[in-house]
């Protein structure tokens, strides 16, 4: 929410000052003689800025002492720079304060600089570490009441040996979002990033993959991400690979369906490999999985009855077919023989398709004539 007035800035006082309020604060910029109506323009804008963004972040409407300060020395000298520590290491407390507050600045929108950056990589690092250490010992304890619960319950050393496997092995570094909320976030960037039509909407590819996403989750249960190791990956793969029965497909589903399934499930895949937001990688050797599906003694029986030889009319028995035929019917015949047309190469044939000779190769190719 926008809580200072953007307006144009402020004309300077009886004494050439510029001197803007925002957030219910005056501010000198500085003295026309000094500063140009650009750049108290780009101040005022950071200042703006700032006082929306540390409203919103403290749930205030004034100005924060903690942080006003450092906004009057921006506004005053249009820059703005942390300190620095020469030895960082040796007041490690004091390089997490000064890394969080440079983070915090850039945050708000402060153009802050810093006048040592191996001293910032050391308290940034010392302020991940605390907090990963933080992490790690909460959800500890965490599991450790979780684990009681389920001794007093009197399970079986088996269950309790399965129960225990959904406990993460770093909660800091494994993937604590589960496989559902993958392909939803999955659709999520489809919508905003994928191919669209001339009128905006998402291409048939894109609403296609959209689709198989909701298909992947009626079929596979949800479960942790950090537990899609390369086993778990292979057994989502083959349940596609040997094509299931479906309600919708009233048996096996075909060989494109399953193919289909298993592209947008590796879809998925590599798209949370690569994105930033999500800590989960491709397992080794994934590349090995097949993904190809399994063809069934079904669809052998199929492909054969399908399967059209070259003997079977002979050109004698053509000539005989042809003459209880019309000029149109014996057109669909000749290009059906002559250049092994389907219905939907002969629905778009035009006069000027044909060719005694092949315009590129020179070859002449036999004909067979219907009269």
């Amino acid at each position: 929410m926008t809580r200072s007035y953007r307006g144009r800035p402020p004309k300077p006082d009886s004494r050439g000052y510029y001197r803007p309020e925002v957030g219910g604060k005056r501010f000198t910029l500085g003295n026309k003689r000094d500063i140009s109506e650009g750049e108290v323009a780009r101040r005022l804008d950071v200042l703006r800025v700032c006082f929306d963004r540390q409203c919103e972040f403290y749930e205030i409407t004034t100005w924060d002492d903690s942080i006003l300060w450092a906004v009057e020395c921006f506004a005053s000298t249009g820059r703005l720079r942390t300190p620095a520590l020469k030895n960082p290491d040796e007041h490690p407390g004091l390089a997490e304060v000064l890394a969080t507050r440079h983070e915090l600045y850039r945050e708000l929108g402060l153009p802050v600089e810093h006048s040592n950056s191996a001293s910032l990589q050391f308290g940034i690092q010392q302020t991940n570490q605390w907090v990963n250490d933080l992490v790690r010992e909460e959800v500890k304890k965490a599991l450790e009441q979780v684990d009681d619960q389920l001794v007093s319950l009197g399970l079986p050393d088996s269950q309790l040996f399965k129960a225990r496997g959904a406990y993460p092995d770093d909660p800091v570094t494994n993937e604590l979002r589960t496989f559902h909320e993958a392909l939803e976030e999955y659709r999520r960037h489809k919508k905003t990033n994928g191919k669209r039509q001339d009128n905006g909407t998402p291409s048939p590819s894109v609403r296609k993959y959209i689709a198989w996403t909701k298909i992947l989750q009626e079929h596979h249960e949800d479960f942790p991400v950090w537990q899609l190791d390369g086993d778990r990956l292979e057994s989502l793969v083959s349940y596609w690979r040997n094509r299931p029965k479906t309600d919708r497909a009233k048996g096996r589903i075909s060989i494109d369906y399953a193919k289909h399934m298993i592209d947008c499930l590796w879809s998925v895949c590599t798209w949370v490999d690569s994105s930033s937001s999500w800590k989960w990688e491709l397992p080794r050797n994934a590349d090995r999985i097949s993904r190809t599906p399994h063809q069934l003694d079904a669809d052998r029986h199929l492909f054969k009855t399908r399967r059209i030889s070259d003997s079977t009319y002979t050109p004698e028995q053509l000539a005989r077919i042809a003459k209880t035929l019309g000029k149109f019917e014996k057109l669909i015949l000749g290009l059906s023989v002559n250049c092994a047309f389907q219905p939907a190469e002969i629905g778009r044939a035009e006069i000027g398709d044909y060719y005694e000779t092949h315009p590129e190769t020179g070859q002449a190719r036999p004909l067979v004539y219907f009269s």
